[in-house]
């Protein structure tokens, strides 16, 4: 899961033409591409975009889909627009998520 997230930025950083250094374990320290925008990953193609309680409301995240080596940049959305209660899900044996749809995402152009 840690290779197809890094891929997943690898993927964003190619698609804007930015320069992706592959930092690791940088969680608050730096954004994971550009100095702008978090990625999140998933394989499956109508994946949602999900983001964590603690994770920032004030920053962009970025919706990749796919795995090594086709990836799709779906969109993006900020923090706060994702952290909203009607996207908040509990699963069995997990805790608590926000999964923002693809339909809700902004296109992300270069």
């Amino acid at each position: 899961l840690d290779i197809e997230g890094s891929l997943g930025e690898l993927a964003l950083a190619k698609y804007l033409g930015k320069y992706h250094g592959g930092s690791l374990n940088t969680f608050t320290n730096e954004m994971d591409v550009a100095d702008q925008w978090e990625v999140r990953t998933t394989k499956l193609e109508n994946g949602r975009l999900i983001v964590g309680p603690k994770d920032s409301k004030d920053k962009p995240y970025v919706l990749v889909t796919g795995y090594c080596p086709n990836y799709r940049i779906r969109g993006w959305a900020w923090g706060r627009e994702i952290m909203q209660e009607e996207y908040l899900h509990s699963y069995p044996n997990r805790k608590p998520l926000y999964y923002l749809p693809q339909n809700k995402l902004k296109k992300l152009t270069k």
